[in-house]
């Protein structure tokens, strides 16, 4: 799980899920904490890769969330690092709590997104509101996303999918992998070895990705039904393209659930 490193329960402004550590931040990196160090999702899984722990057996957890602060008072690195109420702010369904989907609609709009180019993460911030907002974005998941490939790790996985209704974060991180997998599928087609790849969301085999290119087989969707990661269905004479595996409700239908499915063609 590498998000929740910082949050409302401290009184001071952190990011919730840093790829990197960030130099300027202020907080202990002394013995035996050192919260500068590793609280990142970088220092978190060299750890376990340290301890012997396979690269392909880790999954990166991304947040489809944000975690904010409020009576924060301005600062040179933008409100980052800086002393905050103990009392998180009112969110979406959890003091200090906001899901992606609340940031786009009722803060993005009004408040000021900064980048910190050393932990890869964005942050809002309202100096009028003093509220501070630290959150993961399109770029950010893309990042991260190029760095569990990088790093051969297993895939990812998120909390939680209400967050992102759009499956706006969740197909960045799908259309990474997605371009890994078609490079592999090309490259091993010939070889009868099964081979594990990071090219999915859920670590599927470039065997089962290779067959469902190859049949591309449609049928209508159906509920109680157990959907693979790149499976196409036709509903109410549109297709859809599968974005996580799942096994599906009666009221989840491909129009519904954006973020279980991708509409392909109408």
């Amino acid at each position: 799980m590498t998000y929740d490193f910082h949050g409302g329960w401290e009184s001071k402004t952190g990011h919730n899920a840093p790829l990197y550590k960030n130099n300027d931040e202020i907080i202990s990196d002394i013995a035996p904490s050192y919260m500068k160090s590793i609280f990142n999702c970088d220092a978190a899984i060299q750890t376990y890769v340290r301890a012997g722990v396979s690269s392909q057996n880790i999954l990166m957890g991304l947040p489809l969330y944000g975690r904010g602060w409020q009576a924060v008072t301005s600062n040179p690195l933008n409100d980052f690092s800086q002393a905050a109420s103990s009392t998180p702010p009112t969110g979406t369904w959890k003091a200090g709590v906001f899901d992606y989907d609340d940031l786009k609609k009722s803060y993005i709009p009004s408040y000021t997104r900064y980048w910190d180019d050393q932990s890869k993460v964005p942050f809002l911030s309202n100096p009028s509101t003093g509220i501070w907002i630290s959150y993961d974005d399109v770029t950010s998941i893309s990042v991260k996303s190029d760095y569990v490939k990088q790093k051969h790790l297993g895939g990812t996985f998120f909390w939680e999918l209400s967050s992102d209704r759009q499956g706006e974060l969740v197909s960045t991180a799908y259309n990474v992998f997605s371009n890994t997998a078609e490079t592999i599928v090309s490259s091993t087609t010939a070889r009868s070895k099964t081979v594990t790849t990071t090219g999915s969301l859920l670590s599927m085999t470039t065997t089962l990705i290779s067959s469902v290119i190859a049949q591309k087989t449609v049928r209508t969707w159906q509920s109680y039904y157990v959907y693979s990661m790149a499976d196409e269905v036709t509903h109410d004479g549109r297709k859809y393209n599968c974005r996580q595996a799942h096994t599906s409700l009666l009221d989840w239908m491909p129009n519904c659930v954006p973020a279980l499915w991708l509409q392909i063609q109408s």
